[in-house]
This record gives C-alpha cells, sequence and structure tokens, in this order.
C-alpha cells in the first residue's frame, strides 16, 4: 500500500480570526515551482503496520517534512529531520521545497524553534543554507527553552555544534545592530559558556 501525494506548492494562509490555523492551499498556479520538478507527484510506501510512511528519496523526505511543518505537527517534523540530513547539493527540486521551509519562519512556538535547529544541525555541512537566521533561532529557543516538549529537545553537545556557527557577541564582524540585538548574541554567548562547562563538569561557567 502506497500514498499518493501530488507536489503542490503549499501556502499556509493567515487568518485573524485563527492564527494557530492548519489550513493549507495548494498554488496550482505556481509554474516555478512545477518547472523544476522531476516528478510532479511522490509515492509513500506505508509501513505494513500502518503507523508510518516510508520516504524513498531525499526530494520526498523533505516535501513531507515541508507539509508536516506547515501542519504544526512539531513531535513528527523533529523524527523526520534525520531523514534530509546531507552534506551535497540539493538538486534543484530539492532546494526548492528546503528553502518552502521558510513558509514556517512566522511559526514562534518553542517547538517551532527546535525544529528549525534540528533541520540546520543535520544540514549544517550542505552547501545551500536554511531559510532563516541560525543566530536568531537559537536566542529564541534559549528564552523558549523551558516550554520545548521533551520529543523536540536538543542534546547539549548539538547545541554547542549550532552555536559554534551562531554570533556571540557585538565584535563578531557578522554581527549588524539593525539585525541582532546584543541581548540575543548575549544570550547565545551566555549558553554556550554554560555548556562548556556542564559538559566539562566544572562547578561554574565564566561570566
Amino acid at each position: 500500500v502506497q500514498v499518493l501525494v501530488p507536489s503542490i506548492d503549499p501556502v499556509r494562509p493567515f487568518i485573524g480570526s485563527a492564527p494557530f490555523s492548519t489550513e493549507l492551499v495548494l498554488n496550482r498556479a505556481n509554474g516555478e515551482w512545477a518547472s523544476v520538478l522531476d516528478t510532479a507527484y511522490y509515492m509513500y510506501p506505508i509501513h505494513i503496520s500502518l503507523s508510518f510512511l516510508f520516504c524513498p528519496t531525499l526530494a520526498s523526505s523533505i516535501y513531507l517534512l515541508l507539509l508536516r511543518f506547515l501542519n504544526r505537527d512539531y513531535d513528527a517534523v523533529f523524527r523526520l529531520v534525520e531523514g534530509v540530513g546531507t552534506d551535497a547539493d540539493f538538486s534543484p527540486e530539492e532546494a526548492q521545497a528546503f528553502a518552502a521551509l521558510g513558509y514556517c519562519n512566522g511559526d514562534a512556538h518553542p517547538n517551532a524553534h527546535a525544529c528549525r535547529l534540528k533541520i540546520a544541525l543535520v544540514t549544517i555541512d550542505a552547501a545551500a543554507g536554511c531559510p532563516w537566521d541560525l543566530t536568531r533561532e537559537m536566542s529564541r529557543w534559549v528564552q523558549k527553552l523551558p516550554h520545548v516538549a521533551a520529543a523536540c529537545r536538543l542534546g547539549h553537545e548539538e547545541e554547542l555544534q549550532l552555536l559554534e556557527h551562531c554570533i556571540l557577541t557585538v565584535e563578531d564582524p557578522r554581527f549588524d545592530p539593525k539585525v541582532y540585538t546584543e541581548y540575543e548574541v548575549t544570550l547565545n554567548r551566555n549558553r554556550k559558556l554554560y555548556l562548556e562547562a556542564l559538559l566539562a563538569g566544572r562547578p561554574e561557567a565564566p561570566a
């Protein structure tokens, strides 16, 4: 048994009366989206237990990840992320679906930040960058950490790996006061110092 899913540009429109809506509109008029597809649909085999799908290609994995994210199914997104990890260049089809993850950037749920960081982690060596700002996502993760679900938690080593790529001080050449605040980068710096002390078994971290 397989599920047939057409690859169509999915949009989650803003609904003022339902700010947490998961309703999607499939933009069939997007010719640019269709022009880079190798196939107009994806086939997802269903496991014999009927409890999960298999993703036979990287493109199908990314597209399913996108649909889950737009549906705010954060636990499922977090579980699927490992399936999109790569250090190779994306094909045009894969790159398009990956860039579309930016449609979810307005989602400020604590678990949404966790999912974006996990995606950044598994693609950190890929040529294509994530469609969000890692420094800002990390600072929001730090602020909302007590509210992140257990199923969406990053490991301490994973956090440190991401923090190595973040802006930590205003002296960093990448720091732009029009984009970041000193508070944001200080949060990241303090989190990095804390984790380094924790993993090294030190009783306190430097200020």
